[in-house]
């Protein structure tokens, strides 16, 4: 069965935070859902600054200073939204 894709909108403390606990807990995500889940794109407004915050955990994540591009991605089923100060438009 295919991941659940997930897309993040931001990638600073929290961002890199929410990151890291999906890549690390996956397995048991996976146990307990019956179905992986995999960060496919991550919008960020300065997309060198997340890869290096990441370093290689970041691999084949697909990064985006336009937060559009992981809304509007129709293969992506859930959106973490964690950019602070900032209001998204309700869709």
């Amino acid at each position: 069965m295919e991941p659940i894709k997930v897309g993040l909108l931001g990638c600073g403390t929290v961002g890199c935070g929410v990151f890291i606990v999906l890549r690390r807990n996956q397995e048991e995500i996976k146990r307990r859902l019956g179905r992986g889940i995999e960060v496919a794109c991550i919008a960020v407004r300065d997309p060198a600054k997340a890869r290096a915050a990441l370093g290689d955990a970041v691999g084949s994540v697909r990064l985006s200073h336009d937060f559009m591009n992981v809304i509007d991605d129709p293969s992506i089923e859930i959106i973490v939204e964690m950019i602070g100060g900032t209001v998204l438009p309700v869709i």
